[in-house]
């Protein structure tokens, strides 16, 4: 008997660079797409809705096109096609030119523009790209831009939940405090974002915040805490998955992640 897979789009935000979030995003991607169900993995996509993103670079894929192609493309269809002949047009085939296939994780990247410039995306065309890849994929992440611009605002939105990734900085809590703010003035749910608590001093003694006073300061539910792993910087520079690394102090802590999201991964 086929088990039923929920449809799941997750974006991972946060207002601060540096702070792991494209790396959590690229882990928690291995570790749904790598997971089967009847012998056929989960259909997995990354969206890298950052304009300075990483993820082609981290996942060693070569790609023609990207977000922005995709969206240049649609908004040409949109001046004189129905939304039914857009979604009519939108068949695998023509949806695949725009992703990459990245063949040892079984994962598709839809990626960000190398030239860096700042595009406008509203939500009608990130719903038209995110409506277009839920028929073909089971779950679906995106990797934010360090900001809450058009794009970020409209993944959040469009996003059954998101991860909000802090670390243990004074600094990075004190963004994140007025991120949240921002994220109540936008009318943004904050009942679909739970905080992670990433690069934790594993020494208590070395630790400045803790979960419950995180939790306080945010007003925000933290659903993970993960260890410093000053290694991280080799797994992505050598292309090497964390979450198929036992012996990594990430590992654990990566893939129940992953299981709380889509409880199919590492469901014993």
């Amino acid at each position: 008997m086929q088990e039923y897979m929920k449809q799941t789009i997750i974006s991972i935000i946060s207002p601060s660079g540096g702070v792991g979030k494209s790396t959590i995003t690229k882990e928690l991607a291995i570790a749904i797409s790598t997971t089967q169900i009847d012998g056929s993995n989960i259909k997995t996509c990354i969206i890298d809705a950052n304009y300075f993103g990483s993820q082609r670079a981290m996942l060693q894929t070569i790609a023609k096109y990207s977000i922005i192609d995709w969206i240049n493309a649609y908004r040409e269809d949109s001046e004189h096609l129905s939304y039914q002949e857009i979604d009519q047009k939108y068949s695998w085939e023509y949806i695949e030119q725009f992703l990459a296939y990245v063949a040892d994780y079984s994962l598709y990247l839809l990626p960000a523009p190398t030239d860096g410039k700042h595009y406008d995306i509203n939500e009608v065309e990130m719903n038209a790209i995110l409506y277009a890849l839920a028929k073909y994929f089971d779950v679906i992440l995106i990797d934010t831009g360090n900001n809450l611009d058009s794009i970020t605002l409209s993944s959040i939105r469009l996003s059954n939940e998101a991860l909000l990734i802090v670390t243990d900085e004074r600094g990075i809590i004190e963004n994140v405090r007025s991120f949240r703010k921002r994220l109540r003035q936008e009318d943004i749910p904050l009942d679909k974002i739970n905080v992670i608590m990433n690069r934790h001093p594993q020494k208590q003694k070395n630790r400045l915040f803790s979960k419950e006073e995180v939790e306080s300061i945010l007003y925000l539910n933290v659903c993970a805490i993960l260890p410093d792993e000053p290694q991280c910087w080799k797994y992505n520079n050598a292309g090497l998955p964390i979450v198929n690394d036992n012996k990594s102090p990430l590992y654990h802590g990566l893939r129940s992640i992953a299981h709380m999201l889509v409880p199919q991964v590492d469901k014993k």
